[in-house]
């Protein structure tokens, strides 16, 4: 007798380990779905777009949903949070030049806009869902890049000289 109940719940922690573990691992995969490459020139206003699909989010409005936005040139630079819940929590905001939009957030739009860009904001910058902690499930990336101003015409150049 001692026996049986010995196996069944061996049996039944197998059965426990690979349902919890199991489910788990397709969960945490995290996958790159997009990666876009923008461009803007020096202290503009450019806006890092940042959409996952709501089967993504699951339908539990009350989970530990989080997307981490960070900046990545040689070191990870972590930005900031956003909650499914729409609360945003900021380690780096670069002087306030961050503006987040968390009323978007419980549709999936985790966007964020970077005013006056400089130098230093150009790289990669990644914004990663989470499902809890260290569970990431999907990613994005936008490279930001250098814009050229463009050349303006002689006779508008000629206007703002005057003016």
């Amino acid at each position: 007798m001692a026996l049986f109940k010995l196996t069944c719940f061996g049996v039944w922690m197998v059965y426990w380990c690979c349902l919890v573990f199991g489910h788990g691992e397709n969960l945490c995969s995290s996958e790159l779905l997009i990666h876009s490459n923008i461009t803007a020139a020096l202290q503009s206003d450019v806006l890092l777009t940042c959409n996952f699909h709501p089967t993504l989010l699951g339908s539990d409005k009350t989970a530990d949903i989080a997307v981490v936005w960070t900046q990545r040139n040689t070191t990870t630079h972590i930005l900031l949070e956003i909650s499914l819940l729409g609360d945003v929590r900021s380690w780096d905001h670069k002087g306030g030049r961050i503006k987040t939009f968390p009323k978007l957030s419980e549709s999936g739009n985790f966007s964020i806009l970077l005013q006056k860009v400089q130098l230093y904001d150009l790289s990669l910058y990644h914004c990663e869902l989470f499902n809890g902690f260290n569970c990431s499930i999907a990613f994005q990336e936008i490279q930001l890049g250098f814009a050229f101003p463009s050349l303006m015409d002689p006779s508008s150049q000629q206007q703002q000289q005057q003016q």
